[in-house]
């Protein structure tokens, strides 16, 4: 039997393979159906697991037969025999970690030949740049500038009629048949030069080919001008252009409108929507709507899931065109044009000319464009005098002139099920009861491990081998029998899940139970962390999709992408958790993983596969596209960086800085690769690596930052938004309302993310991990709030409630009804409905591993902190690097952001401050002001009056200064630490110890099968070093820090 003694570590998210991505895959044996087939299916390993048994009684009486003290410690290492938990912050040096000489000051305590250290970090990771301590001189870099203004003019005179921004023009001229027809200028050695001349009208096709004829000015203000053109087409519709120009945006702003009062009929590719210039150059430069994918290489690369603009550099002179496709509701996938099924937004040669804009790409023989009014909308920007940049500098141009144009908010959609629950909270009040259903969200089975005797379960050896755990939290992909459409099991008498499906909401959940006790909850997420330990893969020395148990254990194959989630997930289990019920072997798994991690780096040479061989450490042929051989995903490193920054943090060990810094300086500088075995191209260019799921990448945003916290290099910075601009290639820029699809009009796709390359569709699982990661950049002091990413995730903030059921308009979402009506219709979605790809919303049912995103919106934007008006966004900075001091309450690094079109008078609220100490708020504003003072915490929990003007914004921190408090978790970090990293060492050296008694076994003659390690002593030095560390966890649990850092201190591996 397991243990008695509650769980408690919580572990990150990780997601089980997208429904589309995956439905190819074949290997799984049919386990239990195609549904939980995907949901197993990213592990990709070929073992069934032995029979489990499958406990069904209630789940108190559950616990109860589990966990019959809740004495976690006692329970869990019984006699002093096992390892334990720990707690705490602290400030050790570099090297860190150690005793306490006799005067009480701490001194350095060094595990030798262990890479694991224990060091405080206190100001080193999480800590705002209010602050010193990060390693490294950094250089103010000025981003406090006042708000940059352009020159604007218009003028129609005679038979011309033009429009300026700054370095552009866009001219009308009238020809000799009355039509006007359009150049473009740039400014280049102080003189107007042409850049797209050859005078076709903008919309091409035999249905469209018209010139405006009339021009006039509507709008001649200081801060605005707009200039009206218009005429009316062979096929007898009026049309009109407005050229809008502002002193505050550096782009023209095209709105085209055709009227039509008849149904318009199509022939082959039209509508065309292009810019044309003369000639072709050869040493032009240009990017495209498109996302580079491991399948298919250069003008094949799939575009649908891409940002619809293009840039164009030739000449000294440069281009781009951005399409807002909310207002383009005309198009139609019943009949009409398909939008991105047919189109991409591209610069292309053709005919001697030289095109960017809306091209037909796909088959099209006819089409039909119904009555109404026919919107484009694009904006245009054009400078001259500039060098030729690279692919990155010129998306970097685009989003930081396209991002300009986009709302700063959406509406939060109503509930649909209780319109009196309208909050994160509410939803995820809901949702961990959903989580709790027995035979249809979840089950608790028997092990698949057995000891050495025979016993089912699983031990902690090598050395801690007297923790026994006999069960397992097992979760299904969906919930059974709630499938909208009947596609998913209806019924299972065992739930067979991943680490995706078992582990992804322990984590929130834990930081939401804190706030929102539940006792009853509280011992389930203790079960579930438990469970986690299982996992580890002592001989691949990697955190695993499914238990490690003999058979699986050291072979098998992993998605790396997914599998490095796992890894630091673990170590954020640890973090999440309070200081009674950590677990030094959830920190130390983690700390043992960045061996397996390392292993595969070096064996790939930092060039990360899709998958990863665990038999071999290295990559792996694809196992749905067998024909592409060995497919590569680069941007593993990104994640692997992160991982390697997170260990640094953990250990002081400069390795593990050092590997972040190689796996990110090497994307960027010199990489080059085949993306697949058919060898079709090599890649040598970061904007062109292929990227697979849109969350991978982003997490080098939050390496990057990390490294310029600890290096000053600004070198990481510009790699950190590089990142961050290639990921928004996969957003959906715009808000898809198609006039004749009323689901497309009821559900959100503006600020979402699209799951992979080759999908236009979107999930929660991989938005929350893609938006979660880039929130650092906003921690950054020395760099002002991006505006762009300010508005996307406020926008986020909203849209994200779409992925629940409860959000879905019943009149308009054909699942709505019948997916909230069963007993799991709080869970997020997976497969989610775009009109290009009509899936129906939550067609395979509500989603477990997907249900945390809604769980870290809540810590994202409720928890902690929150503006008394709505409209107001609350964002926690601290998530992805800080939650101890987040959960705690030492620290909250916060950004309050007001999306509205008007003023708004708030107060800001902290929550969970203890509310007789004392504070120190700090108010950064957007013009750089600083403002501190010292604050009461209740204070700060009845609310601060803060005022901000319209899509404005003030950052704020607010730091604990009771000495005591401050202490007391520092000094519970720092023993922490030391713990995890005195457990794993002491786990190591058990390795070295069981595998030479092996060895002497069959030198003995005795044969491996026979061979059992229970019955082997360990060292006296590692026997010593067990007892000491016990005992040094008896005095962690005892608050009892220093006693215990001395204790540590004497271990001698």
């Amino acid at each position: 039997m397991m243990n008695k003694g509650e769980v408690n570590v919580l572990k990150l998210p990780e997601k089980v393979p997208m429904l589309g991505k995956m439905m190819k895959t074949k290997w799984l044996l049919g386990i239990i159906s195609a549904l939980l087939a995907i949901a197993i299916g990213l592990t990709v390993f070929l073992f069934w697991p032995r029979s489990q048994k499958v406990y069904t009684d209630t789940l108190e009486t559950v616990l109860d037969k589990i966990y019959t003290t809740t004495t976690y410690y006692d329970a869990l290492y019984p006699n002093g025999n096992n390892g334990g938990s720990s707690g705490g912050n602290g400030n050790s040096g570099e090297n860190g970690g150690g005793s306490v000489s006799s005067n009480g000051e701490t001194s350095e305590t060094e595990i030798k030949n262990a890479v694991y250290k224990a060091d405080d970090s206190y100001f080193r990771l999480g800590s705002s740049f209010l602050e010193d301590g990060y390693g490294a001189a950094h250089t103010a870099l000025n981003p406090y500038s006042a708000l940059q203004t352009y020159s604007i003019d218009v003028k129609v005179e005679g038979d011309v009629a033009y429009i300026i921004v700054d370095g552009q023009k866009v001219e009308f001229v009238k020809d000799n048949n009355g039509n006007y027809v359009m150049k473009t200028y740039v400014k280049k050695n102080g003189n107007w030069t042409v850049f797209f001349d050859a005078g076709m009208p903008i919309i091409q096709g035999d249905a469209f080919n018209a010139y405006p004829t009339s021009a006039t000015i509507v709008t001649n203000t200081a801060d605005k001008k707009v200039l009206k053109l218009s005429g009316t087409a062979s096929k007898g519709y009026y049309f009109e252009y407005l050229l809008t120009v502002e002193k505050s945006n550096p782009n023209v702003h095209f709105e085209i409108t055709s009227k039509l009062t008849a149904d318009l009929a199509l022939n082959g590719k039209q509508p065309l929507i292009m810019l044309w210039k003369n000639g072709t150059d050869a040493n032009k430069l240009s990017i495209n709507q498109e996302v580079p994918n491991y399948q298919t290489v250069d003008d094949t690369v799939y575009w649908k899931s891409g940002f619809p603009a293009t840039y164009m550099y030739t000449d000294g002179m440069e281009s781009g065109i951005y399409f807002n496709m909310t207002p383009m509701t005309w198009y139609s996938m019943n009949g009409g044009v398909k939008r991105f099924n047919v189109s991409q937004t591209r610069t292309v040669e053709r005919d001697g000319k030289t095109g960017c804009g809306l091209d037909i790409r796909g088959a099209q023989s006819t089409a039909t464009i119904k009555a109404g009014d026919m919107v484009v909308d694009f904006y245009l920007f054009a400078n001259g005098d500039v060098k030729k940049p690279t692919k990155l500098e010129a998306l970097n141009k685009l989003v930081e002139n396209f991002g300009t144009t986009l709302p700063s908010f959406a509406e939060q959609p109503k509930n649909y099920v209780d319109a009196t629950k309208t909050t994160y909270k509410d939803y995820v009040q809901q949702i961990t009861k959903n989580l709790l259903v027995d035979g249809v969200t979840y089950q608790v089975q028997s092990t698949r491990s057995q000891t050495d005797e025979g016993v089912i379960g699983w031990t902690d050896g090598p050395v801690f081998t007297n923790r026994l755990i006999d069960r397992i939290l097992q979760r299904p992909g969906y919930a059974i029998g709630c499938s909208p459409s009947g596609t998913g099991p209806a019924v299972s008498d065992k739930i067979y899940g991943d680490w995706n499906c078992n582990a992804n909401t322990i984590i929130p959940w834990i930081a939401y139970n804190r706030l929102n006790t539940n006792p009853l909850h509280k011992r389930f997420l203790q079960f579930g962390l438990d469970s986690m330990n299982l996992y580890f893969d002592r001989q691949a020395r990697l955190i695993r999709s499914f238990e490690a148990y003999d058979g699986y254990a050291g072979s098998g194959k992993e998605f790396t992408f997914q599998n490095y989630f796992f890894q630091h997930s673990t170590l954020w289990a640890s973090n999440m958790v309070d200081q009674a019920d950590y677990d030094p072997a959830l920190n130390g798994k983690f700390l043992m993983s960045t061996q397996g991690m390392q292993t595969i780096a070096h064996n790939v040479d930092y060039v990360f596969p899709q998958l990863m061989d665990i038999k071999t450490m290295s990559a792996a042929e694809s196992i749905d596209e067998k024909e592409l051989g060995v497919t590569r995903e680069v941007w593993g490193g990104a994640t692997y960086a992160y991982n390697m920054c997170l260990a640094y943090d953990q250990t002081g060990n400069k390795t593990f800085m050092s590997e972040a810094k190689t796996a990110i300086d090497k994307l960027f500088n010199n990489m080059s690769f085949y993306v697949n075995d058919l060898k079709q191209k090599l890649y040598t260019d970061p904007y062109d690596f292929p990227i697979n799921e849109v969350s991978t990448a982003p997490w080098g945003v939050a390496a990057c930052q990390l490294l310029y916290r600890y290096t000053g290099d600004a070198k990481y910075l510009q790699y950190s938004k590089d990142i961050r601009n290639m990921t928004l290639r996969m957003m959906n820029w715009y808000e898809s309302g198609l006039a004749d699809d009323p689901t497309d009009q009821s559900v959100a796709s503006l600020g979402l993310m699209h799951a992979f390359s080759k999908t236009d569709t979107t999930c929660s699982w991989e938005n929350i991990m893609t938006y979660m990661p880039m929130i650092t950049e906003f921690k950054n002091l020395e760099v002002a709030p991006d505006s762009t990413m300010l508005k996307l995730y406020n926008i986020f903030r909203s849209n994200a409630f779409y992925f629940m059921g409860p959000s879905w308009n019943p009149e308009t979402v054909s699942t709505a009804n019948r997916y909230t009506a069963g007993p799991a219709g709080y869970l997020a979605v997976e497969d989610y409905y775009s009109a290009e790809t009509p899936t129906p919303m939550g067609n395979f049912g509500p989603n477990t591993y997907m249900s945390n995103a809604p769980m870290y919106c809540y810590l994202m934007y409720e928890a902690y902190a929150s503006a008394s008006d709505k409209a107001v966004m609350a964002m926690n900075l601290d998530i992805v690097d800080a939650q101890q001091k987040m959960t705690s309450g030492i620290e909250r690094n916060y950004i309050f952001y007001n999306g509205a079109e008007q003023t708004k008078n708030f107060k800001m609220t902290f929550k969970d401050l203890n509310a007789n100490a004392q504070y120190r708020m700090t108010l950064i504003d957007s013009s750089g002001k600083v403002t501190s003072k010292t604050i009461k915490g209740s204070e700060l929990l009845a609310g601060v009056s803060h005022s901000l003007s319209a899509q404005d914004y003030v950052r704020v921190s607010v730091k604990c200064l009771d000495t005591q408090i401050v202490s007391d978790f520092v000094n519970m970090q720092r023993t922490q630490r030391a713990l995890s990293a005195a457990y794993a060492t002491i786990q190591d050296r058990g390795e070295v110890e069981e595998k030479q008694y092996i060895e002497n076994q069959k030198k003995a003659g005795i044969d491996e099968n026979d061979i059992s390690v229970s019955s082997m002593t360990f060292s006296s030095v590692l026997s010593n070093s067990k007892q000491y560390y016990e005992t040094a966890l008896e005095q962690y649990k005892k608050q009892e820090y220093a006693k215990a850092l001395q204790t540590l201190g004497k271990i001698k591996l």
